[in-house]
Protein backbone atom coordinates (compact mmCIF):
# COMPACT_ATOMS: atom_id res chain seq x y z
CA UNK A 1 0.00 0.00 0.00
CA UNK A 2 2.85 2.41 0.76
CA UNK A 3 4.18 1.84 -2.76
CA UNK A 4 0.94 2.82 -4.47
CA UNK A 5 0.93 5.83 -6.82
CA UNK A 6 -1.88 7.41 -4.81
CA UNK A 7 0.16 7.23 -1.60
CA UNK A 8 3.18 8.72 -3.38
CA UNK A 9 1.05 11.53 -4.84
CA UNK A 10 -0.42 12.40 -1.44
CA UNK A 11 3.01 12.31 0.16
CA UNK A 12 4.34 14.63 -2.54
CA UNK A 13 1.34 16.92 -2.10
CA UNK A 14 1.88 17.10 1.68
CA UNK A 15 5.54 17.85 1.10
CA UNK A 16 4.64 20.65 -1.32
CA UNK A 17 2.16 22.10 1.19
CA UNK A 18 4.80 22.01 3.93
CA UNK A 19 7.24 23.84 1.67
CA UNK A 20 4.62 26.47 0.86
CA UNK A 21 3.84 26.92 4.55
CA UNK A 22 7.53 27.26 5.37
CA UNK A 23 7.92 29.80 2.57
CA UNK A 24 4.98 31.86 3.85
CA UNK A 25 6.30 31.68 7.42
CA UNK A 26 9.78 32.78 6.36
CA UNK A 27 8.42 35.69 4.33
CA UNK A 28 6.34 36.90 7.27
CA UNK A 29 9.28 36.48 9.62
CA UNK A 30 11.62 38.44 7.34
CA UNK A 31 9.04 41.23 7.03
CA UNK A 32 8.73 41.38 10.81
CA UNK A 33 12.52 41.43 11.21
CA UNK A 34 12.87 44.23 8.66
CA UNK A 35 10.21 46.26 10.47
CA UNK A 36 11.90 45.72 13.82
CA UNK A 37 15.28 46.68 12.40
CA UNK A 38 13.78 49.85 10.94
CA UNK A 39 12.38 50.82 14.33
CA UNK A 40 15.74 50.14 15.97
CA UNK A 41 17.53 52.32 13.42
CA UNK A 42 15.01 55.08 14.04
CA UNK A 43 15.65 54.90 17.77
CA UNK A 44 19.42 55.01 17.17
CA UNK A 45 19.13 58.06 14.91
CA UNK A 46 16.98 59.82 17.49
CA UNK A 47 19.44 59.02 20.27
CA UNK A 48 22.38 60.26 18.22
CA UNK A 49 20.49 63.48 17.45
CA UNK A 50 19.74 64.04 21.14
CA UNK A 51 23.39 63.44 22.04
CA UNK A 52 24.60 65.80 19.31
CA UNK A 53 22.21 68.54 20.46
CA UNK A 54 23.31 68.01 24.06
CA UNK A 55 26.97 68.26 23.09
CA UNK A 56 26.40 71.47 21.15
CA UNK A 57 24.46 73.01 24.02
CA UNK A 58 27.07 71.95 26.59
CA UNK A 59 30.14 72.94 24.57
CA UNK A 60 28.68 75.68 22.38
CA UNK A 61 29.71 78.60 24.58
CA UNK A 62 33.28 77.28 24.97
CA UNK A 63 33.59 76.74 21.22
CA UNK A 64 32.20 80.22 20.55
CA UNK A 65 34.75 81.74 22.96
CA UNK A 66 37.58 79.83 21.29
CA UNK A 67 36.58 81.01 17.81
CA UNK A 68 36.24 84.59 19.08
CA UNK A 69 39.75 84.42 20.54
CA UNK A 70 41.15 83.07 17.28
CA UNK A 71 39.29 85.74 15.30
CA UNK A 72 40.58 88.55 17.52
CA UNK A 73 44.14 87.21 17.41
CA UNK A 74 44.07 86.96 13.62
CA UNK A 75 42.54 90.45 13.28
CA UNK A 76 45.19 91.99 15.53
CA UNK A 77 48.01 90.17 13.71
CA UNK A 78 46.65 91.26 10.31
CA UNK A 79 46.39 94.91 11.42
CA UNK A 80 49.93 94.77 12.87
CA UNK A 81 51.25 93.24 9.63
CA UNK A 82 49.51 95.85 7.46
CA UNK A 83 50.67 98.46 9.78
Amino acid sequence: MSNSPLFAARKSERHTQKLKMKDIFMRKLMTAVKGAALVEYGILVGLIAVLAIGAVLALGEQINDTFSTVENTLASNMSAANG
